[in-house]
C-alpha cells in the first residue's frame, strides 16, 4: 500500500500563541477554518456557507456569526465588508496572530516587531527560504508570494 502525502493546502499551521488564547471551541475552529482559505496570504473572503462546510456537522450559522464577532473582539480577525451598488457582496477577513506573538525581521532574528499583527501560517511544499518578509521566534517565516512556512533549514 502506497503511503499518501499531504498536499500543502490540506492543512493549516497555526501560531503557538493561538493555543494559549482563551477562545470558545467554535471560535477556535472558525479561526482555523478561515485560515484554511488564506493559502498564501493573510486574508480571504469565504462565504458563510463555505465556512460552515469546513466546520463539524451540526454547526449553525448563528454559531459561526457569534464566533466571528468573538474573534474580532479578541483582535484575531479584522473584517471588511465590500459593497457594490449598495449591496453587500463579500466580507474580507484579515487574520491576525494573538497579542504577544513576536514577529522579527528577516535580517535580525532577535528583534520583535509587529506583535499581534501576524498572519496564519500556511505551509507550501518545497520552498527555499529566500524572499523572507517576516520571521517568528518559533521558526516560521513569511515568504512573499508563498505565505507562511516552517523554516526547517534554520531550526
Amino acid at each position: 500500500m502506497e503511503k499518501s502525502k499531504w498536499r500543502a493546502r490540506d492543512y493549516v499551521v497555526i501560531p503557538r500563541s493561538l493555543l494559549t488564547t482563551k477562545l470558545t471551541p467554535a471560535s477556535f475552529r472558525t479561526w482555523i477554518a478561515l485560515a484554511s482559505f488564506c493559502y498564501d496570504s493573510d486574508s480571504c473572503f469565504p462565504s458563510n456557507r463555505a465556512i460552515l462546510e469546513r466546520m463539524p456537522p451540526g454547526t449553525s450559522l448563528g454559531t459561526i456569526q457569534t464566533a466571528k464577532r468573538d474573534l474580532e473582539r479578541a483582535g484575531l480577525i479584522h473584517r471588511t465588508r465590500r459593497f457594490v451598488d449598495g449591496r453587500e457582496t463579500t466580507t474580507v477577513y484579515n487574520l491576525l496572530a494573538p497579542e504577544g506573538t513576536e514577529m522579527i525581521t528577516p535580517n535580525d532574528k532577535s528583534t520583535p516587531v509587529g506583535a499581534g499583527s501576524g498572519t496564519p501560517l500556511n505551509k507550501e511544499e518545497g520552498n527555499k527560504i529566500k524572499g523572507v518578509i517576516k520571521r517568528t521566534k518559533e521558526g516560521d517565516v513569511f515568504i512573499k508570494g508563498v505565505g507562511w512556512v516552517a523554516d526547517n533549514e534554520n531550526t
